[in-house]
């Protein structure tokens, strides 16, 4: 077993995130940075039209899309507040440095305390990393930004609950009603880690896919997955998700009913299971009833639901000739 304190400092998470989906677009970026989009039932992406900077990450949900530039500022664009025929992005002030962004639905005001010393109740529904390890809380919709007390973060994650990961692999959870707690993993340091609505899923150093808690009544359960390989990397939506081996190889659970996991047959697949495909993959998103995947050579594939001209439930996008690949996240230093 690997105790926390002999893991050596490991590297933060790279910004890069090729592409997104929500339940009415997908957003893939370009090696430029330039970001492509889509409706759900188009076959190709199309160039969003509005000047922007050079990006290198693309995050979404089912309200907004998130966008961060190479200087480290944010951008976002309302589905709602936007006209059908494009989205309108608005730089979002007082971010700086931003490495990683998570965007969440806080059901729930929270009061909140800013800058000026004002309480003020306010949905929370985005979260941003900084490069010194400064995790932000803020409200799109508002303009208020709060800067979290509590450890120094290297990667982020949320959907109806957010999670932190420290350098020393301590995960901690808050969000949905709940205040900052840290998991009580025992000597065991987490590697990486997905939220699954209230629930999370993390991997041990020894790559052990592990489940907290068992269910969302149940605080104090952990189930750990066996009969899999050792994982490498973790990526989700809340409903489905995949795991990358070590050896390279996907593997895929949750909501299939569109083939979205790319697996013939089964609207739900409730255990990891290996799925087949030549491709290797250098990023992975999904949400909902679709999955976008990054290969190696920055193609760009989509599982799940099917579009206007009826193709198959798995396609690659053609007009999208290489995607942002180059900077994908490095966990060498994980050893």
């Amino acid at each position: 077993m690997i105790a926390r304190s002999d893991i050596p400092h490991f590297l933060m998470r790279s910004k890069v995130k090729g592409c997104a989906c929500s339940y009415d677009y997908r957003f893939v970026l370009d090696c430029e940075g330039v970001l492509w989009y889509g409706d759900r039932r188009s076959d190709e992406l199309k160039l969003h039209n509005q000047e922007l900077p050079q990006c290198t990450s693309v995050i979404a949900n089912r309200l907004m899309v998130a966008l961060l530039d190479v200087s480290g500022h944010v951008w976002i664009a309302d589905y709602h507040r936007s006209r059908k025929s494009t989205l309108l992005f608005h730089y979002f002030p007082g971010l700086e440095e931003i490495v990683s962004v998570a965007l969440y639905d806080s059901y729930q005001p929270e009061v909140v305390r800013t800058d000026s010393g004002e309480s003020r109740s306010v949905h929370l529904d985005m979260l941003a990393l900084s490069s010194s390890g400064i995790t932000y809380r803020a409200s799109t919709k508002m303009n208020v930004i709060v800067e979290m007390e509590g450890p120094i973060f290297e990667y982020i994650d949320a959907d109806e609950i957010c999670a932190g990961l420290d350098s020393a692999g301590d995960l901690y959870t808050w969000g949905g009603g709940k205040t900052l707690e840290k998991i009580d993993v025992s000597d065991v340091a987490v590697m990486d880690f997905i939220v699954e609505g209230k629930c999370i899923k993390y991997l041990d150093l020894e790559g052990k896919l592990w489940k907290y808690p068992l269910s969302e009544d149940n605080r104090i359960t952990f189930q750990l997955f066996k009969d899999v390989p050792p994982f490498q990397l973790l990526y989700g939506s809340g409903k489905h998700g995949f795991a990358l081996s070590n050896a390279g190889e996907l593997w895929g659970w949750g909501q299939n009913n569109q083939k979205q996991l790319g697996i013939e047959f089964n609207p739900f697949v409730p255990v990891p299971r290996k799925i087949e495909c030549e491709q290797l993959w250098k990023f992975i998103c999904c949400k909902d009833d679709v999955s976008l995947l990054i290969s190696q050579e920055g193609d760009v594939y989509q599982w799940g639901r099917c579009t206007r001209s009826g193709k198959g439930a798995m396609f690659k996008i053609e007009n999208i000739k290489q995607a942002y690949v180059d900077k994908v996240y490095s966990k060498s230093a994980r050893k």
